[in-house]
């Protein structure tokens, strides 16, 4: 299916609707199309997001690397709000109002999964051609449950993950955080920039007697790893996946030496991180994803998608896989299924995870309001 990063009409309507629920108290039920129009535009910005993977995965590598730049300038803090961010809250609106289990079935066409989502055995390279898929799925539907960038978050709060972001990944100079702060209408990203720099970050001079002419850096406060590290925020802003991992062994760093690790099993980021690995590297962490709060009821909540069969059905796979390569020591049998990798097991965690607390919510929800 043909794809384009610069159709920029569904973006309007999204920054519309945005504009609407926020500022006017515009229910999006009141607006939306009906569903069967809705499905058909919302499957546009779902290929877009596929194809962004599927660069990731080097599907278009033969491109060159102007796709890859394409792809780069879809998330680069220039045009990430106008552009990704837009395209998600679309997407999380459609995904609030369309049936949750006819949306997931156009997420796994989309991203071409169906058969690695099978307990079928694949040979190995089969497999392997699509595990870059399968982890980008899951990546983007834990972005569309999680974010709250458009979907409730205050211009404090977004700008205390902004700035969290990018230290997560790197101390960083006053003038990097600056440029690297993707831009907002009206310049939000810098109107609280210097007071959540304050909050979340220690300045590091440079060192004395340095023949060198070098600043000093801005370096994270525990803060940001107990309560603001989201590492689906850095993967949704992290043009070089490099950033992502350099912020994960961070992160590690971080809870090492607080204590707060074990050998292979923790619990860290002020109890909102994920689990760590059992398996895999000694003392391996998985990433610490968060659990995201209720959407506002305006515009529709998205992690209405972890309620769905299909969703469950195809994270059992995943997580028949992963049990299967953890089986007992030795060779494994010709017909094993192929094993998915640990990040793709964490985010199937993560899902569930959120699945669990929604129906929580729900069942409370039933339980006073038949009271």
């Amino acid at each position: 299916m043909h794809a384009s990063f610069h159709f920029p009409l569904h973006r309007y309507l999204a920054a519309f609707l945005c504009a609407g629920v926020r500022s006017m108290g515009v229910r999006a039920c009141d607006v939306l199309p009906p569903p069967d129009l809705l499905a058909l535009l919302c499957v546009h910005p779902l290929r877009v997001q596929s194809l962004f993977y599927e660069i990731l995965a080097g599907v278009w590598v033969r491109n060159g690397l102007q796709i890859k730049g394409q792809a780069m300038t879809y998330i680069q803090a220039n045009f990430c709000n106008s552009m990704v961010d837009m395209d998600i809250y679309w997407l999380q609106v459609c995904a609030a109002h369309l049936p949750a289990d006819q949306f997931i079935d156009m997420c796994i066409d989309m991203f071409g999964v169906r058969e690695w989502l099978s307990m079928l055995p694949m040979s190995p390279v089969q497999a392997a051609e699509q595990d870059a898929m399968v982890e980008g799925l899951l990546t983007f539907l834990a972005i569309l449950v999680s974010s709250r960038t458009n979907l409730g978050n205050d211009e404090l709060t977004q700008s205390r993950l902004e700035v969290s972001t990018l230290l997560a990944a790197g101390d960083k100079t006053h003038s990097q955080l600056l440029e690297l702060m993707p831009e907002r209408s009206g310049n939000a990203h810098t109107r609280n920039f210097e007071s959540v720099l304050k909050e979340v970050s220690t300045y590091r001079p440079p060192p004395k007697g340095s023949e060198n002419l070098e600043q000093g850096l801005f370096v994270p406060k525990p803060i940001v790893w107990e309560q603001y590290y989201d590492p689906l925020h850095v993967l949704r802003r992290a043009v070089h996946r490099r950033d992502f991992h350099a912020s994960m062994e961070r992160f590690t760093a971080y809870v090492r030496e607080k204590n707060k690790t074990s050998g292979s099993t923790s619990s860290a980021g002020g109890g909102e991180a994920g689990s760590s690995s059992a398996s895999g590297t000694p003392g391996a962490l998985w990433p610490p994803l968060r659990t995201p709060p209720p959407a506002p009821a305006a515009a529709g909540d998205p992690r209405a998608l972890c309620a769905s069969g299909v969703l469950h059905g195809a994270l059992l796979c995943i997580l028949h896989r992963g049990v299967h390569r953890r089986g007992a020591p030795g060779p494994a049998p010709a017909a094993a299924p192929h094993a998915p990798p640990d990040h793709v097991l964490a985010l199937a965690v993560y899902l569930l995870r959120v699945a669990a607390e929604l129906a929580a919510e729900r069942a409370t929800h039933h339980t006073v309001s038949g009271a």
